[in-house]
């Protein structure tokens, strides 16, 4: 706290050296003390000493709650400088109290400031907030320093309890200089010298509840990110009131898509175990695609933990930046390996070029401790302006690989780019004991298209069992797809001996509807086991006429019929599109029921003459799904608007003229479009002129509809004199009949 500092040759000095023109030098001497770093933390009032994990601390709503500043095992002071911090809309700070203080004598105090507002003292510093209380004291003139070691109350910090929480943080506010706790924690202790004396610090919650129950954070909350590089969060689980457990953490699957245009995270452990008053971590690692989010851009994952039916959660944000320069990305599937005694275990390596790289990258692999035998199927590997490559990482051992944890390193290299990423290799004995069994939280599972369900698979340990088990899924049709947080349909997870360990398998729904299986399977050295879900796919249909025709200036209606699918059921919206010249209107939505039909009328007018397309659009969002996504199914209808004079056709080809070397062919589209109303077959016929010896040749239907595009194919060979033809087509229906020219040039 730069601030007391400062004020620690002014003032405090002041007061030092009026003491040492009464009592001498000696008065402001420092006794030689062995060094001591002690703690300074928060505790509730009665409490004697420091915990090592965040103090649990009870308030009630409406009521006062008293919070003790404790400092234990510290080389001896004189004098504090210490900030606190907690949210003010549920603990409004009232006033401190140095009743009981370790300071010796009566307390002088220097400044007190609550909620950035000066109480006591000259001013507050720049870094006192609403949410702060800041006091600075010294012992009473000539009292010397605490012996050491210190332990004992600082002061209380006195709050009204505004409202519920099931723990708010108390903390130390941060952003000051040259203080006892770095980096720039509000924390300082002096003994009557310049230099500050060191301390560590222990925060705490407080809760409005006697319940057990826990805490969740992140730190960071928010990331920046280079495109094709990664960073990570810890995400923190902080026991409240006692509360004893494993909690299961998720967070949203990653997006089905190919490294490294997709960015992908994954989440370790997923499954904390919390005792009284315990902390717990967790690490989010977050991989930067180069396509989604996309620069500049952010997406927040929810990071969820549950427990006993307690459930809190905690968002982190990370956006990604482009590369300055030409880079490539590196990434593993899977990161983490178990590899029994003997055995081989793979993970591929996808390479991929950002910011324009081209050119060639060289593999290499080491192992540490060593004890594994490393290859890879290539060591060099080209990659083309935003192209992407592979390689295949083999790790095998012998049966005389010493069982434990080892780390390969995989380094990617061209020119002056490098970079390394690291697998995990857990090497399990051949001949270990006990046996695992695999369940999965659901045994049936309904997906509309388009959307996505999460389940939880529970790995259990059986005998003692204690390893890596690597686990697959297996859709039974390709109509759907699974994939754990790893963003790939395998993971491995670490079973610890009498204990569980968890996964989140996410399933995405396609077509067609129907009724499949899923089988996750668990292996771990010669042990399998495996579990199966049923997955039902569920969709709708909309089913009417695919032409319909009327009129210009009246108008027509047209029946749409939805089914159900597989069992679908849910609220439809539909929307009619149509150009301008028609108009086309329908109900806004309909609902299905569980294999059930239903018929919507939709109207459709139009005063102009011609063709139009009308596309009717049915669309179920899900509203229950771990991703709603939306299910879209149409139904295209061609609407001739006739005109209201004599029926009639016309007739038009396309092209009209060309250039044709002899002894070659070429083809031109003769099209039939009824007007006001047609109805009728036409009859084709064709002349040429000149009409000469090995002129060209003609070939065309004879009879076609009143809506319909032919054929009209010209034939040469050699033999075919060189020249200009003029080709007519008559196109006949009862008394109407029409005529069009196509000129034919000839070439050598």
């Amino acid at each position: 706290m730069g601030k007391f500092l400062n004020k620690l040759p002014v003032v405090f000095t002041s007061i030092l050296l009026l003491v040492g023109s009464v009592l001498g030098a000696a008065a402001i001497s420092v006794p030689a003390h062995a060094a001591s770093t002690g703690v300074v933390c928060m505790i509730a009032n009665g409490a004697s000493s420091c915990p090592s994990s965040p103090a649990s601390i009870t308030g009630t709503v409406g009521s006062q709650l008293r919070v003790l500043v404790f400092l234990q095992n510290s080389s001896g002071i004189n004098g504090f400088d210490v900030s606190i911090l907690a949210d003010h809309t549920i603990l409004r700070p009232v006033s401190i109290d140095l009743t009981g203080s370790i300071l010796q004598g009566i307390p002088t105090v220097i400044v007190e400031c609550l909620s950035g507002i000066l109480a006591s003292g000259s001013s507050c510093a720049n870094t006192d907030t609403i949410d702060t209380i800041e006091l600075a004291a010294t012992s009473a003139l000539g009292s010397g320093i605490t012996s050491t070691p210190t332990t004992g109350l600082l002061f209380t910090a006195l709050y009204n309890v505004t409202q519920k929480t099931i723990g708010t943080s108390l903390g130390f506010q941060a952003g000051c200089s040259s203080t006892s706790v770095g980096p720039n924690v509000c924390v300082t202790l002096a003994n009557g010298t310049p230099t500050p004396v060191p301390e560590t610090i222990e925060t705490a919650f407080v809760s409005t509840s006697a319940a057990p129950n826990f805490l969740i954070s992140a730190n960071p909350s928010s990331l920046t990110i280079v495109e094709g590089s990664s960073a990570a969060s810890t995400i923190t689980l902080t026991s409240i009131n006692g509360l004893n457990g494993t909690v299961s953490l998720s967070t949203l699957s990653p997006p089905l898509c190919a490294q490294p245009g997709c960015s992908s995270w994954t989440l370790s452990p997923t499954s904390v175990i919390l005792s009284s008053e315990r902390v717990g971590t967790a690490t989010l690692s977050i991989f930067a695609g180069t396509a989604f989010p996309g620069p500049g851009n952010s997406l927040s994952l929810p990071i969820n933990g549950t427990i006993n039916g307690l459930s809190h959660s905690i968002s982190v944000v990370f956006r990604t930046v482009a590369p300055s320069v030409p880079d490539f990305t590196i990434q593993a599937s899977p990161t983490i390996l178990s590899v029994s005694q003997g055995f081989t275990g793979p993970s591929l390596l996808t390479l991929g070029s950002i910011q324009g790289f081209n050119g060639t990258m060289t593999l290499d692999a080491s192992g540490s401790p060593t004890g594994l035998i490393l290859s890879l199927t290539q060591t060099s590997v080209m990659l083309s302006s935003g192209g992407t490559g592979t390689s295949e990482l083999s790790v095998s051992t012998l049966s005389t690989t010493p069982v434990g944890s080892y780390s390969v390193a995989v380094t990617g290299s061209a020119g002056s780019i490098s970079h390394t990423l690291a697998i995990t290799v857990t090497v399990t004995s051949s001949t270990s004991s006990g046996d695992f069994t695999i369940t999965d939280s659901a045994t049936f599972i309904s997906i509309p298209v388009a959307s996505e369900q999460q389940t939880m698979v529970t790995v259990t340990s059986l005998s003692g069992f204690s390893g890596i088990v690597m686990l697959v899924a297996k859709p039974s049709s390709t109509a759907f797809a699974c994939w754990f947080t790893t963003l790939t349909n395998t993971s491995t997870i670490f079973v610890p001996a009498g204990g569980v360990a968890n996964e989140y398998p996410t399933c995405g729904a396609g077509r067609p509807a129907g009724a499949y299986t899923l089988t996750i399977t668990g292996t771990s050295g010669s042990l399998s086991n495996s579990v199966r879900l049923a997955v039902n796919i569920t969709d709708f249909n909309i089913a009417g006429p695919t032409s319909i025709a009327f009129n210009a200036g009246s108008s027509d209606v047209e029946g749409l019929t939805f089914s159900s699918l597989a069992g679908f059921a849910g609220s439809i919206n539909l929307s009619a599109a149509s150009p301008a010249a028609l108009s086309a209107s329908c109900p806004t939505s309909m609902t299905l029921a569980s294999g059930g039909t239903s018929t919507l009328i939709c109207s459709l007018a139009s005063s102009t003459p011609g063709t139009y397309n009308a596309t009717f659009t049915g669309t179920f969002l899900c509203s229950g799904c771990d991703y709603n996504g939306k299910d879209i199914n149409t139904l295209s209808t061609i609407v001739t608007v006739f005109g209201t004079g004599t029926p009639d056709f016309a007739i038009s080809a396309n092209p009209s003229s060309l250039a044709l070397v002899k002894g070659s062919s070429a083809a031109f589209t003769i099209t039939i479009n009824g007007t006001n109303g047609f109805n009728g077959t036409i009859s084709l016929s064709t002349t040429i002129f000149p009409l000469v010896k090995n002129g060209p040749k003609i070939s065309l239907p004879t009879m076609v509809g009143q809506y319909s595009n032919s054929t009209l194919t010209v034939s040469t060979t050699r033999s075919t004199p060189v020249g200009t033809y003029r080709i007519t087509v008559t196109a006949t229906s009862g008394s109407i009949t029409h005529e069009l020219t196509i000129m034919v040039t000839v070439t050598h």
